[in-house]
């Protein structure tokens, strides 16, 4: 049995983070992962695939897609720069509203521990 990848089927990763639509409101809810927020600390501007994977210092394409990309369109803090073509060789990934609030709640929270 086939499983279907990411990478064998991008259009999997849009899905997943529920098409082009949705708004963000209210307050940042919900945990991301420790991938995520790393991914979230090397984001700077718009960003392709490459340069984020190699700003993390990752090799592996499928276990960066898999643990940190989905995982951080699925939550709402990045998105695509063209998001009708998921696969496009100018694809980039920047922050959404969510991600900088994100950003910014986890500056706080670290801020407010130093003592």
């Amino acid at each position: 049995m086939s499983v279907p990848t990411i990478r064998r089927k991008p259009e999997l990763a849009f899905q997943a983070v529920g098409g082009i639509t949705g708004e963000v409101t209210g307050e940042v809810t919900g945990v991301v992962t420790g991938e995520v927020q790393r991914l979230l600390t090397v984001l700077v501007g718009e960003m392709k695939r490459t340069d984020i994977q190699e700003a993390l210092a990752l090799r592996h394409e499928d276990y960066f897609r898999e643990a940190y990309l989905v995982p951080a369109l699925t939550a709402g803090v990045i998105e695509m720069t063209i998001p009708g073509k998921p696969t496009s060789s100018k694809q980039k990934y920047r922050l959404t509203q969510k991600g900088h609030d994100l950003i910014a709640k986890l500056a706080k929270e670290a801020g407010g521990n130093e003592e």
